[in-house]
C-alpha cells in the first residue's frame, strides 16, 4: 500500500492501527513486559461488569475511515476511544502506538508518547462510561507519511476496574 507523504496513515482493525516507523521509541523482549491496560502496574481486576471498548480506537482529524485506514492531516492526531462500563461509572481510555513490520503487522516497538509513565502511554481525562475520550498526540511522536498502529483498552476509574482481555 502506497501512503501519501503528506498524511500520516493509521489502519484500525479490532482496535488495531498499523504501520511502521516512529520518533522515539521503547522495546518490549516478551508479552509480560508489556504495560498492563496502560494504566499502571496494579493486577487487573477481573470483573463481571468489566469496562469494555467495542468498537476500537479512531484516528483524527478529519476522523474518516478509509476500509480499516484511518487517515490524519497531522502527526500530533487526536486519538479516541469510547469505553462502555455497566455500571455507569466513570472511565479513562489508554492509548498505544505501535511501528509495523512490512506487511503492516504491529511490531513490539512501541512509540513513546509521553514520559508521564514509564510505558509511554497516553491516558486520558475521565469521562462518564459510553462518553468518548479523547488523547492529543504530541508533537515530535510521529512522523508524516508513516503508518502506526493503535491499541486502546478501557478502566473503570470508579471501581478500579480494568477491560478484560
Amino acid at each position: 500500500m502506497t501512503l501519501p507523504s503528506s498524511r500520516t496513515a493509521i489502519a484500525a482493525a479490532l482496535a488495531v492501527v498499523l504501520g511502521s516507523g516512529a520518533a522515539a521509541t521503547t522495546s518490549y523482549a516478551a508479552p509480560s513486559d508489556l504495560p498492563p491496560p496502560v494504566h499502571g502496574p496494579q493486577k487487573r481486576a477481573v470483573a463481571a461488569a468489566a469496562p469494555n471498548t467495542p468498537n476500537g480506537p479512531e484516528v483524527g482529524p478529519p476522523f474518516k475511515q478509509s476500509g480499516s485506514v484511518w487517515q490524519a492531516d497531522s502527526t500530533t492526531p487526536t486519538l479516541r476511544n469510547t469505553v462502555t462500563a455497566p455500571s455507569g461509572h466513570k472511565t479513562t481510555s489508554t492509548f498505544e502506538v505501535h511501528t509495523t513490520d512490512s506487511h503492516g503487522k504491529p511490531s513490539g516497538t512501541v512509540v513513546k508518547l509521553t514520559d508521564d509513565n514509564k510505558w509511554g502511554v497516553l491516558v486520558s481525562g475521565e469521562v462518564t462510561a459510553g462518553q468518548p475520550t479523547s488523547v492529543k498526540v504530541p508533537s515530535g511522536k510521529l512522523k508524516n507519511g508513516v503508518t502506526y498502529a493503535v491499541r486502546s483498552s478501557g478502566y473503570d476509574a470508579t471501581s478500579k476496574t480494568y477491560e478484560s482481555d
